[in-house]
């Protein structure tokens, strides 16, 4: 979550040029390319949320008792 945030604050206070540059330099023409790579960036996100709750999920399953600092 914190690189999403992140990538909306740069872009909207002062990242603006370096992102148009970018979309100009590899060809990214439309809105829709946009909005379809912030999706697929919040599903990255969820799917390695989910992988790190399993893992550790695991651990806890495994050794029957909560590490310290969970």
């Amino acid at each position: 979550m914190a690189a999403r945030a992140g990538f909306e604050f740069w872009a909207t206070h002062g990242g603006a040029d370096s992102l148009t540059r970018f979309s100009r330099d590899n060809l990214i023409t439309g809105a829709d390319a946009w909005t379809a790579a912030l999706l697929l960036m919040a599903l990255a996100q969820v799917v390695c949320r989910l992988a790190v709750v399993r893992v550790r999920a695991r651990r806890v399953t495994a050794t029957g008792a909560i590490p310290a600092g969970a």
